[in-house]
């Protein structure tokens, strides 16, 4: 993590950022060519958008009226990340209700907010025309889960999807072709009815289940806390796994190398609340059966891989730390000398 400090910013300088970190008003900046534009209003916002643009979240709770966003374009939406520890200035980004990606949205990238009272819905009302490829989801917490099962293109359905350092509720894979699940949180219940869906270095919740309705899919390197699995395809493969329930309800046929244990204590050395929840450690103990035993020789689990679960959920861009400096009157230069530490993960 790179730490930044910025000295004697001019006040209309100081009066922008003031705006973004210390009020609960919120602002959404749209990035594009020409310039970047404020708006007070997200889909005001996200109507403004033209593709490629980059779409900036303040802190706060954007749509609070929980009406369903949609995005038909391709667009970058990065906010300041939903843990309130470590966003004491800023506020977690909200946005609240449906996020709905439609006709025109491929090659979206969302990073570092909360989806709150609302799902991730990808491809809701598509035609038989229609299609959505190619997201990428990073460090989003999705309350209610990820949603493929409303895509009326079932003949080329929406496709390529990677989901990596997020937390949700259920995901509904009924409607989705290559989609990758990496080094996530889930708290809900997984189905899947097409082909090829990859799970990663996960944790699953006490509670969850996995239901593998399609064929190839491949499921390695996570935890599973209590959870129960049913598989009606074939050649689905369970790999390299630790489940803490002595007797899961397996109905799979490819096992390999899985491990049971009779509670999670042994691996977080506590057992873990039902729901998400940043404030809760999700370490794993050193030493204990999943360290240096995924298949790349890394943790098993949401911490291991080539791309482990980040500590402090913040997306890769620059947000105000919470220490400051601010004069009380201007200097003999007439700037208002200002001392922010800046932190960038």
């Amino acid at each position: 993590m790179k730490i930044y400090t910025i000295k004697y910013l001019f006040t209309s300088c100081f009066l922008l950022i003031a705006s973004f970190a210390f009020t609960q008003a919120t602002t959404v900046l749209v990035e594009s060519v020409g310039g970047t534009t404020a708006y007070s209003d997200l889909q005001t916002a996200l109507s403004a958008a033209q593709n490629g643009d980059k779409i900036y979240l303040s802190g706060g709770i954007h749509n609070p009226d929980g009406d369903n966003v949609i995005v038909n374009k391709q667009l970058e939406i990065v906010g300041a990340g939903f843990d309130l520890d470590t966003l004491v200035a800023t506020n977690a980004s909200i946005i609240r209700g449906n996020l709905t990606l439609v006709n025109g949205a491929s090659n979206c990238i969302l990073r570092g907010f909360k989806v709150e009272d609302g799902k991730l819905d990808i491809g809701s009302g598509l035609s038989s025309t229609d299609d959505v490829t190619n997201i990428f989801a990073e460090l989003c917490w999705f309350e209610e889960g990820i949603d493929f099962s409303d895509s009326g293109n079932a003949q080329a359905p929406p496709s390529v999807f990677l989901i990596r350092h997020c937390a949700f509720g259920d995901v509904a894979v009924f409607y989705a072709l290559d989609v990758t699940i990496q080094n996530c949180l889930v708290f809900g219940n997984l189905t899947t009815a097409y082909n090829g869906v990859v799970v990663d270095h996960c944790l699953f919740e006490n509670g969850s289940s996995v239901t593998l309705e399609a064929n190839n899919g491949m499921i390695t390197n996570c935890i599973f806390l209590g959870s129960s699995f049913f598989s009606s395809g074939e050649s689905n493969i369970f790999a390299n796994n630790v489940f803490t329930d002595l007797t899961p309800g397996f109905d799979v046929e490819d096992q390999v190398e899985n491990a049971f244990l009779s509670n999670e204590a042994a691996i977080f050395g506590e057992l873990l609340d039902l729901n998400f929840n940043p404030d809760v450690d999700y370490s794993t103990l050193p030493g204990s059966i999943v360290a240096g035993n995924a298949t790349d020789g890394s943790t098993i689990g949401h911490e291991g891989g080539t791309t482990p679960w980040p500590s402090n959920y913040l997306p890769n861009t620059p947000y105000i730390w919470n220490e400051s400096t601010i004069a009380t009157q201007t200097n003999s230069n007439g700037d208002l000398p200002v001392s922010i530490k800046v932190s960038a993960q």
